[in-house]
């Protein structure tokens, strides 16, 4: 299995918006489905999670720092923290490094997105909408 600092870290597609979340999650999930051991070998799994977390931590500290930003505000799931206190330090790290702004609610105060994804559905369900097994699901974002 590919080691995990071979996950992708800004700047290395040499695109202007060289990082994403989103690339980073299907890059995770493109090396499980390579490698399916990962699912079965715990020594695989700790290693893609830290290399997980590792890139996660280095965007950060690609953040708005020479791009004309005030403040540093990461995406909801990111201040968290929860067990990722590592991630909470780096982005306090860097905001004071660079003059910034840091704006990191309490972890209690911060949650995921899928709990108002199931407040919404909950909603649309009382009110008597349905959406059968054939209907087509996407990102209106």
């Amino acid at each position: 299995m590919p080691r995990p600092n071979s996950l992708p870290r800004p700047g290395s597609t040499g695109s202007p918006s060289p990082f994403s979340f989103s690339g980073l999650k299907t890059a995770v999930a493109g090396r499980i489905k390579q490698h399916p051991e990962v699912l079965t070998d715990a020594a695989a799994r700790c290693d893609l999670a830290a290399g997980f977390q590792a890139a996660v931590v280095d965007a950060s500290r690609a953040g708005p720092a020479g791009h004309g930003a005030g403040g540093l505000l990461p995406p909801g799931g990111l201040r968290a923290g929860g067990g990722n206190g590592r991630l909470r330090q780096v982005l306090q790290e860097h905001a004071l490094a660079a003059g910034l702004e840091l704006f990191l609610p309490p972890p209690a105060l911060c949650t995921d997105n899928a709990a108002m994804v199931a407040a919404l559905g909950y909603r649309l369900l009382m009110a008597g909408e349905r959406l059968d097994l054939t209907g087509d699901v996407f990102s209106r974002g």
